[in-house]
This record gives C-alpha cells, sequence and structure tokens, in this order.
C-alpha cells in the first residue's frame, strides 16, 4: 500500500459532533436610514443601521467629548459604514440616546495622572484610589477651575442609549470578536429566538464546516476553542484546539500538491521541498494545550484518530508523544519539526 493510496484514503468522519445541518435560505437585507448616504468609498460599507449604532453608542458609553471627524475611531466607518461620526455623535444627542455627563462622570473618565495633576494645582493631598481622588476635586474645587480642565461638553449614554445598548448586546459581542469573522448578517440569518449569542456562533461554525468540506474547519476549530474557553468549557475547549493541531500536523494543508504530484506535475524533491508550507507548529496553538494539563489524557488523541484526514502524515504514537512532551515541559519545536520531517520524507520515499 503505498502513501497515495493513504494520503487520499475515504475520510469516514470529517465532522465534528452536535454539527448542525440546517440549510441556510439566501436573505437580502436592505438597510434603509435617514442618516444612510449613497457615496460610494472603496473599502467602506454602507450605513449598517442598528448595528453601526450600537457599537457607536457602546464606544462612546463613557463621559466623552464631540471630537473632531478625524478623532473617531476607525471602525466606525470601515465597520459601521458612518461616515460622518462627528455629525452622528450630534445626532445621537438630539434624539436622546446621550446626555450631557456630570461632573464625576466627566473627571472618572480622566486618568489617576491627570486626577492627581489637578489634585497637585489645588494644593490638595494627591494620595487615594481614583473614586476617592474624584470626590476630593469635586468637594474643593469650584466652578472656574473645573472648567480649566473640562472647557467641552461631555456626553454618556442616557436611559434610552442604555436600553438600547442592552438589547442590542450581541451586536456588541459581534464586534468584539471580530477575528472569529461573523458579521452582524449572518449572525442574524442564523440566530432563533431564545439562543444565545454563544449558541448561535457554534452553529454558525459547525455549519461552515458542514458546508465546506474541503478546508477540514481549521479555523472554525480554532474559533470554537476560543469560544469553549470563554463560556468555561475547558474539556471541550481542549478538545478544540487538539483538532487544530491534528490537522497542522497531518499535512492536509498540501493536498492539492499530492494531487499535482500524483498527476505528474511535481516531482518527489518538490514534495519534500514544501514541507514547511505542509506541517505547521504554531507556537500559539502547540503552548496552549499546557493550560489543560490537569485534564488531559489519551483518549482525546484516540478520538481524533477516529477521524482520519484525507492527508495523515503524523501518526497517532507521534501526535501523542508531542502533546506529551508539550505537558511535562521537554518539548522543543526544533527537535519536533525534525521528527515529523522525517517522517515525511521518509513516506515521500516510499511513493
Amino acid at each position: 500500500m503505498g502513501l497515495l493510496s493513504k494520503l487520499f484514503g475515504k475520510n469516514k468522519d470529517s465532522h465534528a459532533p452536535n454539527q448542525v445541518t440546517i440549510e441556510t435560505p439566501k436573505i437580502e437585507i436592505q438597510i434603509t436610514s435617514k442618516l444612510n448616504t449613497t457615496i460610494c468609498e472603496p473599502g467602506v460599507p454602507s450605513y449598517q443601521g442598528d448595528y453601526a449604532k450600537t457599537i457607536f453608542l457602546w464606544a462612546n458609553a463613557k463621559a466623552t467629548p464631540v471630537k473632531t471627524a478625524d478623532n473617531y475611531v476607525r471602525y466606525l466607518l470601515y465597520e459601521c459604514g458612518i461616515r460622518d461620526a462627528n455629525k452622528y455623535h450630534r445626532d445621537m444627542i438630539k434624539e436622546g440616546y446621550l446626555v450631557e455627563a456630570p461632573v464625576a462622570s466627566v473627571l472618572n473618565s480622566k486618568t489617576v495622572s491627570d486626577l492627581k495633576q489637578i489634585l497637585s494645582e489645588m494644593g490638595q493631598t494627591v494620595s487615594g484610589k481614583k473614586s476617592i481622588l474624584v470626590d476630593r476635586i469635586i468637594y474643593n474645587a469650584d466652578e472656574s477651575f473645573l472648567e480649566k480642565y473640562v472647557p467641552d461638553k461631555y456626553y454618556e449614554l442616557s436611559d434610552k442609549g442604555k436600553q438600547f445598548v442592552e438589547e442590542h448586546n450581541d451586536y456588541i459581542l459581534i464586534h468584539k470578536h471580530g477575528n472569529w469573522c461573523v458579521d452582524w448578517h449572518e449572525y442574524e440569518v442564523n440566530h432563533k429566538p431564545g439562543c444565545s449569542y454563544y449558541d448561535t456562533m457554534w452553529s454558525i461554525f459547525n455549519k461552515r464546516i458542514v458546508n465546506n468540506p474541503h478546508n477540514f474547519g481549521r479555523n472554525e476549530y480554532l474559533c470554537m476553542h476560543q469560544l469553549c474557553e470563554e463560556v468555561g468549557k475547558r474539556e471541550l475547549a481542549l478538545e478544540m484546539l487538539l483538532r487544530v493541531l491534528y490537522i497542522d500536523l497531518s499535512g492536509v494543508c498540501g493536498l492539492e500538491t499530492f494531487k499535482l504530484y500524483k498527476s505528474g506535475c511535481y516531482s518527489k524533491q518538490d514534495l519534500t521541498d514544501y514541507f514547511d508550507s505542509f506541517i505547521m507548529l504554531a507556537p500559539g496553538i502547540v503552548n496552549g494545550i499546557i493550560k489543560y494539563h490537569d485534564i488531559f489524557n489519551d483518549s482525546y488523541v484516540d478520538h481524533l484518530y477516529e477521524q482520519r484526514l484525507p492527508v495523515q502524515i503524523c501518526n497517532k504514537a507521534l501526535f501523542l508523544a508531542i502533546v506529551h512532551s508539550v505537558l511535562d515541559g521537554s518539548y522543543s519545536e526544533e527537535e519536533t519539526k525534525q521528527q515529523l520531517r522525517n517522517v515525511y520524507c521518509k513516506a515521500i520515499a516510499r511513493m
């Protein structure tokens, strides 16, 4: 039995457990708003409706002044489609989502260093926690002195604004997890009443794995690992992280190149030269296993190898040895890569 017959063997089960297989209808979402604009700019989306409003209010929830247009965070433009953040800020004030902030809120928006400087100029003690510093300034400073340090009006969320942000908290979580590459459109299509943000995200990642069997779910499993960490499901978080490592060490990234070799387009030397592109030892993935030393057992790996990938360079024994070396502190990236290279080259030579 040659390597290629092993490499291109049937994949018995490449799906993750509890996968969602519901077909998702394609839905066109049209957003209309009095703040919308027809101006087209490269890389700038149209105004993103309630999503944009939520992110703007969240970003300006604490006491902050209306700034000049170029002093707002860039994602308000490139993620939310808010082209004139200065005007938008004023509109949010007019619509009652933001109200003028009291002195205490304004002072709390400043750094401890700034507060100590104010107190020093007032001739007051500068020791104590931030809340104490704020109270000391308010108690001892007159209005004219405060105007020197707070020359502009500051605004914060009104009750109306707080309610709106709370009702759309999932949008904030989508924004915070931008590296998961799920926008609010995809989220809304997949979200079901009563489902939490994390349940919805899990179903989206599962659906991507099912609908895109050729990418083997590497990035989705990494996102699912991060999701499980955030909700405190450590056992499942470890399983997802090991899945990522399993894919990285399998050589599956070279699947198309192996096919080209089979068709005569590449030589064995070409395959050998591509080793570093096919096998990955990402430090963040490898070292991430350490925090699970208290729950890891070999059954995690046994389960992984029940679900074969179409390319299987790293066998189970070597995979286990690598994981154990990480857990016991003897792991060496250079030595591990050499071990994988030796296995890889021997397999190529037998082809």
